[in-house]
């Protein structure tokens, strides 16, 4: 047999001996390599997994940052982290929907890229809604996510889930004029033209100087 002759020192660095190019780098040369080297260290780390889902979030690798959440939702259980991942989702549906969109304009014939954009919004909506109702029971007195809520429900051409949110949303008088008007939509899709006219009238007067 033909003895095998080992690498040389240039060899080793080209093909670097099997191992992953990113592990080649020297502290320093990488965030992300740097970081995943200190979460392998000390796995139970959780703010090494926070860093990391910032960093890939601010490269715009969104799919990565949600994987690096989900682990340290999996090391922490921590709801504030499902939130953060919860965000980036959102983020990546918005993003993926402005590209259907722009597609869409572009090819006004193409009926399923058209088609494609309104399954996106669709599930951008749902999602918001599955994420807002999930944020309301955590946060109560949080008006403005009622608010932001109640305008999904609308969307999805839903007034009756819309309705009460919007009534406990009005106590904030600075989201106050704009909810008496989102009332009024919702009385309007109910077909209850008095009951609308009547939130339009008070909206008015909320915005008077």
């Amino acid at each position: 047999d033909v003895p095998v002759q080992p690498k040389t020192g240039y060899e080793e660095s080209v093909t670097g001996g099997g191992k992953n190019p990113q592990e080649m780098l020297a502290p320093g040369e990488s965030i992300e390599n740097d970081l995943q080297r200190a979460i392998k260290k000390d796995p139970a780390n959780l703010a090494n997994y926070l860093k990391l889902a910032d960093h890939y979030k601010r490269e715009g690798e969104l799919e990565k940052a949600i994987g690096a959440f989900q682990k340290a939702l999996d090391v922490s259980g921590d709801p504030n982290v499902r939130e953060q991942m919860e965000d980036v989702q959102l983020d990546m549906v918005r993003k993926n929907l402005l590209f259907a969109k722009e597609l869409a304009n572009k090819n006004p014939d193409d009926a399923t890229a058209k088609q494609n954009a309104a399954d996106l919004a669709k599930e951008l909506r749902n999602q918001e809604i599955e994420i807002f109702s999930r944020r309301t029971e955590r946060y109560p007195n949080d008006m403005k996510l009622k608010n932001e809520l109640a305008q999904r429900f609308m969307q999805a051409n839903k007034p009756a889930q819309a309705i009460p949110l919007l009534q406990q949303a009005s106590s904030d008088v600075r989201l106050e004029a704009q909810v008496l008007v989102n009332l009024g939509m919702c009385f309007l899709q109910q077909k209850q033209n008095p009951l609308a006219v009547r939130q339009f009238k008070k909206a008015i007067e909320k915005l008077k100087p």
